[in-house]
């Protein structure tokens, strides 16, 4: 598998990457999630979601430093990234990638590879925390994981998943559970083989018909148990890295629906979220609520992946309802907005690069909401403070949920229409989140009443809970069948009296409180009819029927406005919280739209008017201490109203607004503060790919956009912009670095800056690539109205290259076949020319063209090659008897062409004529003189002469006029330079201009003139005038027949072994290197860095440890400037203190055997091994009993310790095992 899996990612690093060690906490209602702020200047994004897609190994070097750069730029102005991942797969190469797949890969049950990963195997935990630690190296500081609620039935039968099954029965049941399960043989069970003796044929036939027996609910136990193993070990370990390698907190959430699932494991995440799916949902008529509000139970907060922009509302499709969406876009997103904001839920800004270029869609309309908590802090992150409560038992969403959830939505959309505030508490299955339940007394106690909507499934301890509840004065409000099965799913309306106060329209005394039962379920009716206004009316009525004058709500709404009736409350949500001191916040949301199924952009949600609020005094507060404020989403002016008493009520009448407004009672609310962002920029058109975009081996993938100069894009060329902010922009700069070899980088410099206006720009500058050919990085930063300047570190955001010039074209051309260039042939059905790779100064080259010319120029045969050096031209249209011509032209990258050249003179048929015979060449002054022997030939007419410079392989030839047959073989020709070197050819003609093979001489002539008659021509001459000097090796104005130090090395010619070169002048070997380039100088095989007497040779002398110095040394070798070794094997003990001095593993022979020690196993030849033997080195010693360094021979008291050997009396018995030390006689 590869190593960026098995083993922890090696940190990505870039010098100058500064990061925030503050990361915005989702637990922050102003932790707004969204794009790149490029699309939504003033969006209030504060966590940019997936912009770059997965974040995994196949990513390209350069795809890695975009994205640490672009997070590095974020980050610098308050913003975080957020990496996107998917269990069960890829979006890169990984997924088909063989080393990932044998590791991670699931198994069908029939034996079958899944194309998906699967949980079960570690091979996906680790492509995962690799590739989230590569993301936070990156920079990225929240990792999603979508698809994260697997099928936990069938998710793999691979061997590994398989065995861990078994480990697991063997840990958690005896032997008499795992028989009654029907396994006899646990070591030889496989669950597979079993399901399948069971008739299940593959994984989709478990998931549609799952078995209910005792083993299979074992499995799902086990699946539970390795999913959360698993999100264990995927969240610890890379909050882990985060905070090990970087200091930085990093945030982990996944994708697990809204119901049971999401609640089974999200302690171990730090947010929620889920695909809402907001058209099966039914929204706007049902929405995620109550899901906002469970969530708060586990101290966190819930992101919809969803919102009406997303969903194909707009096109007013009909919903899970039948209606189509009522809404308008901005309608409904800033009505999801306010819904999301005011629940205390978190919010993603969904406007994306297609809708920011292609739609021309802008955050203007929606950025009052957006902006609004960041303008008003102190209104948000508050606690919860519902007067009321509804109940969602988990058990019942895990048994049926069926029934439950829409039982629990119903209610509390109920709750909400009538204005009641509530919360949620949590009733929790019993073995989720390792046993915790977050049900207690002191939580239910918060609240007025208690709405069990449909609570079937309880435990027995949440009915004790529930029981103290009620009787210690709480109400509960029960719809329909409440507590009759435990959360074992067992019936229990036998064993347990709680159910018999519900099921019935009656309201009892039950000890100090009461419970007021339904025998309907409301909370299931409202939620089936939630977009059914008469019947939801006439719910609300039987419910207030019965709670009206047992509860008194402390928030009520009347509402008069247009097209009411007296009285009639309109669908508004109110959320209340609680502020540090004691203040109320009301978040009221109006939801009072026509219902109307077209999804045109008309305002369907009518202004909440002429609203009259009574509202309960806060703790702490009277009616001349308390302040009411109000201030609209919309706007930021924070007004303040009048009340009036009523009781310990206070009465006001509440500003109209549209959809989004927010109350203060107590305090004073504090104003709204300013909000101006930063402006953005980009060169290039964002969104598609760079022009600069690199494969995986660095290379251009899309060359026609990159390289300029030629027919690509002439110079100068446009560098495109983008440039966005919340209120206006001012002007945009472009920079530009220049490299020739994209390793050595100029600093950035300024181009030019531009006036730009708008809240959105775009345009181009026109560059004309100063620094001449290379490569070009381009940055932009932008300034707005306000004369901020966008925050960043100039780097790479785009790039092009600049080539000007034509490649050269191929100097080598040959044929497959027999035909050979200039010569005639008969046979060209195997035609087939290749040559060498053309030459490019830069940006390489893309493609030849190629043609068979006829000798008028018309093109016979014109392709074009854009893949390797060969080509097979089509014959069929060549005449024999006509000369051609292989005409080749070469494209670069950049789009420039050469100009065309013929490559190769293809003469088909029989020769007219035969050739001339012994051609030679005389040069002379600026003209090259050529003779032959005309061919014993009748046709032979006559010859011509052509010649062209050899630098110059296809130039015109330079031709002589026809020599007739008559003249003498020999023509001149003139005008030739001196000193240049040429080619020679010489054509024989047959009549009619018929000509024959292009005799080509193979030497090379060089016309020119000898001045001084020294036989040396004048180009070839260092002294043209001296005919007594030619050559001036040194160049130092004296020729070398005079200059007694040729190469000019300060070495007298005589004395220099070299003296034509200046690097060498000694060679002591003889072997015709100098002793500079020469590694062995003296020739005796040990080198010369090596040998200690590099320039005297050893000869036959023996040097055992190979460093020049021989072994022995006699007068010969002393007088040879050499000295005996004295550590002959190199071992570093002196051949006088060296038993074996030859040896270099050896130096001590302690017995003298001739091994020495370290080979020697009895080293003091005792005949006791050395192993066995207590003094190895001592003959006569082996043993130490008391093992006080004394051997037992010499020992005086060998049974007792006594390294000093006292012995007082010298009695041969030392003092320790002496009973008379003194030997007086006196023991």
């Amino acid at each position: 598998m590869k190593n960026l899996i098995l083993i922890s990612s090696i940190l990505f690093l870039i010098s100058d990457m500064v990061y925030a060690t503050e990361t915005p906490s989702p637990t922050d209602s102003l932790t707004v999630f969204g794009p790149r702020p490029l699309f939504a200047a003033g969006g209030a994004t504060k966590v940019i979601v997936d912009d770059f897609g997965y974040i995994d190994y196949t990513l390209t070097d350069q795809e890695r430093t975009i994205i640490q750069s672009s997070i590095s730029d974020w980050k610098s102005q308050g913003i975080d990234y957020g990496a996107y991942y998917g269990l069960g797969g890829s979006e890169t190469s990984a997924l088909t990638d063989p080393e990932i797949l044998d590791v991670a890969r699931a198994v069908n049950l029939d034996g079958t590879l899944e194309s998906n990963f699967s949980f079960t195997r570690q091979g996906q935990l680790d492509y995962l925390l690799a590739s989230g630690k590569l993301a936070i190296d990156l920079g990225a500081s929240y990792i999603f994981m979508d698809g994260a609620s697997p099928n936990l039935s069938n998710p793999s039968f691979d061997s590994e998943t398989l065995s861990n099954f078994n480990t697991y029965l063997g840990d958690t049941y005896t032997s008499t559970e795992l028989s009654n399960f029907g396994i006899s043989d646990l070591t030889s069970f496989n669950y597979g083989q079993y399901l399948r003796d069971a008739g299940y044929t593959d994984s989709d036939s478990i998931y549609n018909s799952p078995p209910t027996n005792d083993l299979f609910k074992a499995w799902l136990k086990h699946m539970r148990k390795v999913e959360r193993t698993f999100f264990t070990q995927w969240t610890t370990q890379l909050k882990e890295y985060g905070s090990e390698n970087y200091d930085r907190t990093i945030y982990l959430g996944a994708n697990r629906s809204t119901g049971s699932r999401q609640w089974a494991n999200i302690d171990l995440f730090d947010y929620g979220i889920a695909e809402t799916f907001l058209d099966a949902l039914g929204w706007p008529y049902r929405n995620l609520v109550p899901v906002y509000k469970t969530i708060d139970n586990f101290d966190k907060r819930f992101w919809s992946w969803n919102f009406p922009s997303n969903t194909n509302f707009e096109s007013g499709d009909a919903n899970a309802l039948g209606f189509g969406m009522p809404l308008g876009a901005d309608e409904a997103e800033k009505l999801f907005f306010a819904e999301t904001f005011g629940a205390g839920a978190l919010v993603q800004n969904g406007i994306n690069w297609v809708d920011f270029h292609r739609n021309d869609k802008r955050i203007d309309s929606l950025r009052s909401f957006l902006q609004f908590p960041s303008r008003n802090s102190s209104l948000f992150n508050l606690d919860n403070y519902g007067q009321f409560a509804i109940l969602l038992s988990e058990i019942g969403e895990v048994e049926d949920v069926g029934s439950t959830n829409p039982s629990f939505n119903g209610a509390s959309y109920l709750l909400a229409d009538m204005q009641w505030t509530y919360d949620v508490v949590f009733a929790a299955y019993p073995d989720r989140r390792d046993g915790s339940d977050l049900l207690t007394l002191a939580k239910l106690q918060k609240y007025d009443a208690v709405v069990l909507p449909n609570s079937r499934y309880l435990s027995d301890s949440q009915v004790e809970i529930l029981t103290e509840y009620v009787n210690a004065g709480g109400t509960l409000i029960g719809f329909g069948r409440i507590a009759d099965q435990d959360d074992s799913g067992v019936p229990r309306g036998s064993t347990r009296t709680f159910d018999d106060y519900f099921e019935k329209d009656l309201i009892t005394e039950v000890g100090s409180g009461k419970i007021i039962a339904f025998s309907t379920d409301l909370g299931k009716s409202y939620y089936d009819n939630a977009a059914n206004e008469s019947t939801k009316t006439s719910l609300r009525e039987t419910f207030t029927n019965s709670v009206d004058g047992q509860l008194s709500p402390d928030f009520s709404l009347t509402y008069t406005g247009s097209g009411s009736g007296p009285g009639e409350s309109p669908d508004v949500f109110v959320n209340r919280f609680k502020s540090d001191d004691g203040s109320w916040i009301i978040h009221l949301v109006n939801r009072n739209m026509e219902t109307d199924e077209s999804g045109s952009s008309e305002k369907k949600i009518s202004d909440l008017e002429s609203t009259e609020i009574t509202m309960l005094l806060p703790t702490g507060y009277d009616t001349s201490s308390v302040v009411v404020s109000f201030i609209d989403a919309d706007a930021s002016e924070v007004k303040t109203l009048s009340h009036q008493a009523s009781g310990s009520n206070i009465v006001f009448n509440l500003p109209d607004f549209s959809i989004w407004s927010v109350l203060k009672i107590g305090s004073t609310m504090n104003s709204s503060t300013s909000i101006n962002d930063l402006p953005h920029s980009t060169p290039g058109t964002e969104g598609q790919t760079r022009s600069d975009d690199r494969d995986e081996d660095g290379e251009i993938r899309y060359v026609y956009w990159y390289w300029k100069g030629g027919n690509h894009g002439t110079v100068p060329f446009d560098v495109p912009y983008v440039a966005t902010d919340d209120i206006g922009l001012k002007s945009i700069s472009l920079y530009y670095r220049f490299s020739v070899d994209r390793a050595e980088w100029t600093d950035w410099t300024l181009v030019e800056s531009t006036d730009i206006s708008g809240k959105v720009a775009s345009g181009n500058f026109s560059f004309d690539a100063p620094d001449g050919e290379g490569h070009y990085e381009f940055s932009t930063k932008a300034t707005d109205s306000s004369d901020q300047v966008e925050v960043i570190t100039p780097w790479n955001e785009q790039a092009y290259g600049v080539d000007q010039t034509a490649p050269i074209p191929p100097e080598s051309i040959s044929t497959a076949g027999s035909q050979k260039n200039g010569f005639w042939t008969t046979d060209i059905s195997d035609l087939k020319f290749s040559w060498d790779k053309s030459k490019d100064n830069l940006s390489g080259i893309v493609q030849y063209q190629v043609s068979i010319r006829g000798m008028n120029g018309s093109d016979i045969v014109l392709e074009n090659i854009s893949s390797g050096e060969e080509w097979t031209p089509d014959t069929s249209e060549l005449v024999s008897g006509n000369a051609y011509k292989f005409r080749l032209r070469v494209e670069d990258n950049a789009g420039n062409w050469n100009s065309g050249h013929d490559v190769f003179d293809l003469l088909y048929g029989e020769s007219p004529v035969s050739d001339v015979t012994s051609p030679s060449v005389a040069v002379g002054d600026s003209k090259l003189t050529i003779s032959w022997v005309n061919p014993n030939d009748s046709n032979y007419v006559g010859a011509r002469v052509d010649v062209r410079p050899t630098n110059e392989p296809y130039a015109s030839w330079i031709q002589s006029g026809l020599v007739n047959k008559d003249q003498q073989g020999e023509v001149s020709v003139p005008e030739l330079i001196n000193g240049v070197d040429y080619e020679v050819r010489v054509i024989a003609f047959a009549a009619d201009n018929k000509h024959g093979n292009y005799v080509t001489l193979s030497s090379r002539y060089t016309p020119g003139i000898d001045s001084d008659g020294d036989g040396v021509l004048d180009h070839e001459d260092a002294f043209p005038q001296d005919s007594s000097e030619q050559l001036d090796t040194d160049g130092d104005g004296t020729g070398n027949n005079a200059d007694t130090d040729d190469d000019g090395d300060e070495i007298l010619d005589d004395d220099d072994e070299f003296p034509l070169d200046a690097t060498e002048s000694v060679d002591t070997d003889g072997d015709g290197t100098g002793n500079n380039a020469d590694t062995d100088d003296d020739n005796d095989n040990v080198l010369d860095e090596k040998d200690e007497y590099p320039l005297i040779s050893l000869g036959d002398r023996a040097d055992a440890d190979g460093d020049g110095i021989p072994n022995d040394c006699d007068a010969d070798c002393q007088t040879a400037g050499m000295a005996a070794d004295t550590d002959d094997d190199n071992d570093g003990v002196l051949d006088g203190d060296d038993a074996l001095p030859l040896d270099a593993t050896e130096s001590v022979d302690t017995d003298g055997d001739g091994t020495g020690n370290n080979a020697d196993l009895d080293d003091d030849n005792d005949g006791v091994l050395d192993g066995d033997d207590a003094f190895p080195l001592n003959a006569s010693e082996t043993t130490d009993t008391d093992g006080d360094g004394i051997g037992n021979n010499s020992d005086n008291c060998s049974l007792n310790a006594n390294s000093n050997q006292t012995d007082t009396d010298d009695d041969g018995s030392g003092n320790v095992c002496d009973t008379d030390d003194d030997g007086d006689g006196v023991l």
